[in-house]
């Protein structure tokens, strides 16, 4: 009698354990595919407004240290410098948003810190927004200015895109412009071919 009562009350722990223990929830095949993909992959593809996963694929033949950011409906490329991460060869990484931007181009951004400190200072003589000096270094060295004509301060960096297109961002360079206040970036040489941008750094 003993023997089956305890059958009994092993037979209904295992009718409660089936019952109560969830299932694992299967991956939906578009995200899959997106992870299966090489370099970058968003999911859905037009979010219009609406959440959606960012997903790269390191393809290259070397490590990468990459980031999420965007470009605006105006050009102004924003990056979420927190979001960058090194992604080994084969290997894949996400990020979430919990709402996108339906006017903006999302991006996969090339985060790289081999920069000097940038110096914040006083720029009352400087054009407001962003000014290079010389306008074609061609190769050479390069002053990169940016004068606050906002109201509030803002956070950003120096960065570049390539003949593709690929934004690059030296994430080191980020730093606070007080109103009518500047920053200032220093390039010992620059790369022929790519176009060098004021960048906001998003948190």
């Amino acid at each position: 009698m003993r023997k089956k009562v305890i059958a009994a009350l092993l037979t209904g722990l295992a009718l409660v354990l089936a019952v109560v223990t969830p299932a694992q929830a299967k991956p939906k095949a578009n995200e899959v595919s997106a992870a299966a993909n090489c370099f970058t992959t968003f999911v859905p593809s037009a979010p219009e407004g609406g959440p959606m996963t960012q997903y790269y694929k390191n393809c290259n033949g070397a490590p990468i240290r990459v980031g999420k950011g965007f470009v605006n409906a105006s050009g102004q490329i924003s990056v979420y410098v927190q979001s960058c991460q090194q992604v080994g060869v084969g290997e894949t990484i996400s990020w979430g948003y919990a709402s996108t931007d339906p006017n903006a181009n999302y991006h996969t951004v090339i985060c790289t810190s081999s920069f000097a400190s940038p110096e914040i200072e006083a720029v009352s003589g400087a054009q407001c927004w962003t000014t290079f000096y010389p306008l074609n270094p061609n190769g050479g060295s390069m002053v990169h200015v940016y004068k606050n004509c906002n109201p509030t301060t803002v956070t950003v960096a120096t960065g570049r895109t390539d003949g593709s297109g690929q934004i690059s961002v030296f994430t080191n360079s980020c730093a606070g412009a007080a109103p009518q206040a500047g920053v200032l970036w220093r390039y010992g040489s620059t790369a022929q071919g790519s176009n060098y941008h004021t960048i906001l750094c998003v948190y």
